[in-house]
């Protein structure tokens, strides 16, 4: 499980099931996660998109915490070092991605996935 991808995550995630009222929790932060992906990766942003963009990031961080307080809390799950997790430079940096398409244009040219030749 060492260097996931995006997709792999999605992968993962679409076979999760949790009991209520966990499930439900999940399904709002699977949701809040695949509309910011789709989002974030459009190829032409408005300024109208980009303010959507900032409004699903701040409730993709309502989310995330609430999912992290109350459903992480309940099952007896360990995270690994190597694991996404609140402290890594990824997630930390959602936030910066609005005003970053705004000032530099859209991320359709570049990808975090490691290439291998």
């Amino acid at each position: 499980m060492k260097q996931l991808a995006a997709h792999d995550f999605e992968d993962l995630l679409q076979v999760s099931l949790l009991v209520e009222p966990h499930n439900q929790l999940l399904l709002d932060l699977l949701f809040s996660l695949s509309c910011w992906h789709a989002l974030a990766k459009l190829h032409l942003q408005t300024m109208s998109t980009i303010k959507f963009l900032q409004k699903l990031t701040q409730a993709l961080g309502y989310y995330l915490q609430k999912f992290a307080r109350i459903t992480c809390t309940v099952y007896d799950a360990h995270e690994l070092v190597q694991e996404l997790n609140f402290y890594t430079y990824k997630l930390h940096s959602l936030g910066d991605y609005p005003s970053a398409i705004q000032q530099y244009g859209t991320y359709d040219g570049f990808s975090t996935q490691v290439m291998s030749y």
